[in-house]
């Protein structure tokens, strides 16, 4: 299963909490409810504030663009993001603050519903590819990413999102890219 999402597709939703927005870029719901298996998103943060309460789910997050973005979770460990593709994870039910470190940021999340589907985010560059899992997707964020498999070669435009199954070999050229392998 290789499928390509273009910018047409992805779909503007307001957060949680009220205080911005995010692009959803893919979605599994489960069957018969609006409730999510997984989610992979991006957000522009323009200002400091607090994140949304995501119960059940564990969040993973990435830096896109921007100079950092410093995660303050009441109960837990401080976390900070200074350079692009540089991630973290942590609970949905934490209670956490961002801070920005010097201006705007772009962020790329996966959340995914926890004792469903778990998720590895990783930055992807030239080469071959981890081990990856039933479900995965490659984001170009800002160059043009080919990804080489036993299914064919695919070329991912920025801003565009490859979803592809398992494959028992890959590799790619160009990037760097966002890389998400899910397993449910």
């Amino acid at each position: 299963m290789i499928e390509m999402i273009g910018p047409e597709s992805f779909v503007e939703k307001p957060w949680k909490n009220g205080q911005g927005k995010t692009l959803e870029l893919a979605v599994e719901t489960q069957e018969g409810s609006e409730a999510w298996n997984w989610r992979l998103s991006m957000a522009r943060v323009e200002a400091d504030g607090p994140f949304s309460d995501f119960s059940g789910y564990e969040r993973h997050l990435m830096l896109i663009e921007g100079r950092g973005l410093d995660l303050r979770h009441e109960h837990h460990a401080d976390q900070i993001l200074i350079q692009p593709f540089e991630h973290v994870v942590f609970g949905g039910d934490w209670q956490t603050s961002a801070r920005l470190v010097s201006g705007p940021i772009t962020d790329f999340n996966v959340m995914t519903r926890i004792g469903t589907c778990s998720a590895q985010l990783l930055a992807a560059r030239a080469g071959n590819l981890p081990n990856l899992a039933e479900i995965n997707f490659l984001y170009a964020p800002k160059k043009e990413t080919t990804l080489i498999c036993e299914a064919g070669t695919f070329v991912i435009f920025p801003k565009h999102l490859l979803k592809f199954s398992r494959q028992t070999s890959a590799r790619i050229e160009g990037g760097p890219a966002v890389l998400v392998c899910i397993s449910c």
